[in-house]
């Protein structure tokens, strides 16, 4: 059983076609790379997956007690943190 599962998608941003027909499923224990050119739908399908976006189309099936997380291209972190060697610390 996939932890979890895109079926279908289709995203559009006005009348560009980001994601056409997109199935990907995730299972325990796989890592995955999502790699492309600019502009060929990478963020817009993370977006997806982490829920903070809707598809146009198609479903998002997510396991129960599974947790997505994400860290944004450029992270904002709260005021009067930084992030130094990959952890975050206090100014």
């Amino acid at each position: 059983m996939a932890l979890l599962d895109l079926i279908g998608i289709h995203k559009a941003y006005e009348t560009q076609k980001i994601l056409t027909n997109v199935d990907f499923s995730l299972h325990e224990g796989e890592r995955v790379a999502i790699i492309g050119k600019n502009g060929g739908g990478k963020s817009t399908l993370m977006k997806i997956v982490y829920g903070i976006l809707e598809a146009d189309e198609g479903r998002r099936i997510l396991q129960k007690n599974i947790k997505v997380g994400m860290l944004d291209q450029t992270p904002r972190f709260k005021e009067g943190m930084k992030c130094q060697r990959g952890r975050l610390k206090r100014n």
